[in-house]
């Protein structure tokens, strides 16, 4: 009877990492392995051109997908998927727990509703009843409402289907197209004086502007 070690099998290989064989060295069709690194290669030809492929142990890929979920998320770090749809695609032990969301930088950060976007920014949360919303930038922001979008840092909450914009600087002049509403009494624009100074202008009750110093 022939032993064991007869009917092995053995397929061109090497033991040096970073090594492919080269075209002179496979058939068309034939396997060979890479044995360090994990790597399967075999010769194809298409339109008459030979080339080498290789395929990659799935332990060296830098986003994993979960095909029961249709996510991504990046794999080098403790990100969690738990809804379809949905894709982190930096950062560390961000988690996402709602469908059709995004992380797409920043760290332990957190979406748990629909629909929604951290683009950029540190320890910025979405959360529950905060549909379609969208955190741009920032430092420790968080929405909790529909229809948002955010940029800055250190935001907290704020109405329904309403633009926020917080710290946001420009060099240049803004143009606004429509009418831009401040519904907290106790903030207003703010004009720097030729010596520097910063006045912030309200209204009170009578519609009169009150210009402060602050």
């Amino acid at each position: 009877m022939p032993s064991d070690s007869e009917n092995t099998i053995q397929l061109k290989r090497t033991t040096t990492s970073n090594r492919m064989p080269p075209l002179s060295a496979l058939a068309l069709g034939e396997l060979a392995l890479n044995v360090v690194d994990g790597k399967i290669f075999f010769k194809k030809i298409n339109n008459q051109i030979e080339s080498v492929i290789s395929f990659l142990n799935s332990e060296y890929d830098p986003f994993t997908f979960n095909k029961s979920l249709s996510s991504y998320s990046f794999k080098h770090s403790n990100n969690t998927v738990s809804e379809i749809f949905s894709s982190i695609l930096n950062g560390i032990e961000n988690k996402i727990s709602g469908a059709a969301s995004s992380i797409i930088n920043g760290e332990n950060n957190e979406i748990q509703s629909n629909f929604s976007v951290i683009a950029s920014g540190y320890n910025n949360k979405i959360l529950l009843n905060a549909n379609n919303s969208f955190n741009a930038a920032g430092s420790a922001n968080l929405i909790r409402h529909q229809n948002v979008f955010t940029l800055g840092s250190n935001l907290s909450s704020h109405a329904q289907n309403f633009t926020y914009v917080n710290n946001l600087s420009s060099t240049g002049s803004v143009n606004v197209q429509e009418d831009l509403e401040i519904k907290n009494f106790n903030k207003g624009v703010i004009l720097v004086s030729p010596n520097n100074s910063r006045w912030r202008i309200t209204v009170n009750n009578s519609g009169q502007l009150i210009t402060t110093l602050i």
